[in-house]
């Protein structure tokens, strides 16, 4: 073993230019398959066709379309020393960056929102697993810094 690794390490002394103009090629080769890659990705199976994750997506979806298999719910924190006006505010804000999009809607209400604590408050997402990812970087967009 050490005599391949002294091997190589000749090797990368006498041709090492070589070699780094070879392997940059490599990469730039591979640059278009790179930018592909998210075209083949799916979502665990969920869009592949007779695969069981699709199947019991389908089974789950057939039998209770009430029930949503990718929630998304926002998270309301109150800043220390926030007041209860504050917090009311940020539930409006919430509420008006989600009416602005048809396809997410408010899920139940809380009964009422913490000033001391972290309030969950449920989303309904139309449009499936592949969407609600884009739907809730969108919600994000609107609600500006306070979403961060």
């Amino acid at each position: 073993m050490a005599r391949l690794m002294l091997a190589v390490d000749r090797l990368v002394r006498r041709r090492g230019r070589v070699l780094l103009v070879l392997w940059a090629l490599a990469v730039l080769a591979a640059l278009p398959f790179f930018a592909q890659q998210s075209d083949r990705l799916s979502g665990g199976g969920f869009r592949v066709p007779d695969s069981g994750s699709k199947r019991v997506a389908e089974a789950l979806e057939s039998r209770l379309p009430e029930v949503q298999s990718s929630p998304v719910s926002a998270v309301l924190v109150p800043q220390p020393g926030a007041s209860a006006a504050d917090v009311r505010a940020a539930g409006d804000r919430l509420r008006r960056a989600v009416a602005e999009d048809p396809d997410v809607e408010l899920g139940p209400p809380p009964e009422r929102l913490a000033t001391r604590g972290p309030t969950l408050v449920p989303l309904s997402i139309h449009g499936g697993d592949d969407a609600s990812v884009d739907i809730a970087r969108g919600l994000l967009t609107r609600l500006g810094d306070a979403g961060e």
